[in-house]
C-alpha cells in the first residue's frame, strides 16, 4: 500500500520563499540569492525543490555547508524533497568531491550527477512511546503500513 501525502499548502513554494528571505538578490544574476557570502538558486520542481547551484564566494570557509544545513533543516520541517545535479564548475570542487559533499549531507546519488534527498521524518508512536526517526532512505511514498 502506498501512502500519498495530501497537503493543501504548497510546501515547496514555502521553502523557496523562506530561503529567498534569508538573503539578498544577486544584482548580476536575479535568480540567485546571496546568503552569508554563498550564492544559491532554488527552483520549484513539481512537489519538490531543485537546487540549481550552491557556490561559496569564500572558499573553505564552511559557509556553503552552513547554508545547506539550514536548507536541509527547513526541508525536513516542511517535508520537501530536494533534488540536484552535482556538476562541478571551474571555481569549485571536482565532480567526485561535490558528490561526496552532498552524500555527507544526506543526498543519495542516483547516477551521473543526479542526487536526491528525502526529508527526515519522525514517527510518533503515542503518549507512552518515544519518537523514532525514520531512516533517510525511506520516503513517505515507500512506507508500507499494511500490518500496522
Amino acid at each position: 500500500m502506498k501512502i500519498i501525502k495530501i497537503s493543501e499548502d504548497n510546501s515547496n513554494s514555502k521553502l523557496v520563499g523562506i530561503v529567498n528571505g534569508w538573503g539578498s538578490l544577486n544584482p548580476i544574476n536575479y535568480r540567485e540569492i546571496i546568503i552569508d557570502n554563498v550564492g544559491i538558486e532554488l527552483n520549484e520542481f513539481g512537489d519538490d525543490v531543485y537546487i540549481k547551484h550552491i557556490r561559496s564566494f569564500t572558499k573553505n570557509s564552511g559557509n556553503a555547508s552552513k547554508v545547506l544545513k539550514r536548507i536541509l533543516d527547513l526541508s525536513d520541517d516542511l517535508e520537501v524533497t530536494l533534488m540536484l545535479n552535482a556538476k562541478a564548475t571551474d571555481e569549485g570542487l571536482s565532480d567526485k568531491s561535490l558528490i561526496e559533499w552532498y552524500k555527507r549531507n544526506g543526498f543519495f546519488h542516483e547516477g551521473g550527477g543526479q542526487m536526491i534527498r528525502y526529508p527526515k521524518t519522525t514517527l510518533s508512536l503515542g503518549d507512552k512511546m518515544k519518537e523514532i526517526p525514520i531512516e533517510d532512505n525511506l520516503s513517505s511514498e515507500s512506507l508500507d503500513t499494511t500490518n500496522l
